[in-house]
């Protein structure tokens, strides 16, 4: 009787079915991270485009700013904030309309609720117009806005800054 002789393991396993393996599930796996990537960088974008930043939440005024580095060097004054102006909301719309309502806490006796007027935007050169005052943009985040006014030479402080949150 002949013994018949089984292969073992190692005689199954040619190299070549080891790069046909290895190769299939690589590209599975080199195609799932460029589709995270792909992904994961069109909302980054989006997060990151100013219209969408000004536009996609209400700003309220306050006193607190995150990141004073983006402030104008040759002398800066922060917007006091009045305790009034602290509920204000002011939401800018894509179709460049400024809504602001003045909260629970009116800083006049008939204050209007809300207030709308026209806004306009130059991102690139950082200009914001709002009721005919124009402000530079010093810095615009998904949770900060910071704009600020030259004012006159014959000023004490150079720049007047009006911080908003989210």
């Amino acid at each position: 009787m002949s013994k018949q002789i089984l292969p073992n393991a190692a005689t199954l396993i040619t190299p070549s079915l080891i790069t046909k393996f290895a190769f299939k599930y690589n590209l599975k796996l080199v195609i799932a991270v460029m589709l995270m990537f792909t992904l994961g960088c069109k909302k980054d974008k989006a997060d990151k485009d100013p219209m969408t930043l000004l536009t996609s939440k209400n700003w309220t005024p306050t006193d607190r700013d995150e990141d004073n580095s983006t402030n104008p060097a040759d002398g800066t004054s922060y917007y006091a904030v009045h305790n009034c102006e602290k509920d204000d909301t002011y939401t800018f719309n894509k179709d460049l309309k400024l809504s602001i309502n003045g909260g629970d806490s009116p800083c006049q006796l008939n204050e209007v609720n809300p207030q709308v007027s026209d806004y306009n935007v130059d991102f690139a050169a950082k200009k914001i117009t709002i009721k005919g005052t124009t402000y530079t943009i010093a810095a615009i985040t998904a949770t900060q806005l910071k704009i600020y006014i030259t004012l006159p030479p014959t000023s004490i402080v150079r720049h007047n800054v009006y911080v908003f949150h989210h």
